[in-house]
């Protein structure tokens, strides 16, 4: 298993576009590879959005490693 970073892999909330809250822990997501799993830490703006990850992991996973929201979500 790759670990790629010790911090949020991204800036920007996966969920709804807000900025990454340094409190607020990220959601811990394995992503499964034919290269092997990596670990992703997912940061988002609030404990609301984190839950949404947490609910909807690998909605997100791809949003987060690009730094973007992801397709299709509206937010809240």
């Amino acid at each position: 298993m790759q670990n790629v970073a010790q911090g949020p892999t991204n800036h920007i909330c996966p969920v709804c576009a807000g900025n990454v809250d340094e409190f607020v822990p990220p959601v811990i997501v394995v992503k499964q590879e034919e290269t092997g799993d990596t670990i992703l830490r997912v940061g988002t703006c609030c404990p609301r959005c984190a839950s949404e990850v947490a609910s909807k992991p690998m909605l997100y996973a791809d949003a987060a490693e690009a730094n973007r929201v992801a397709e299709g979500v509206t937010g809240f």
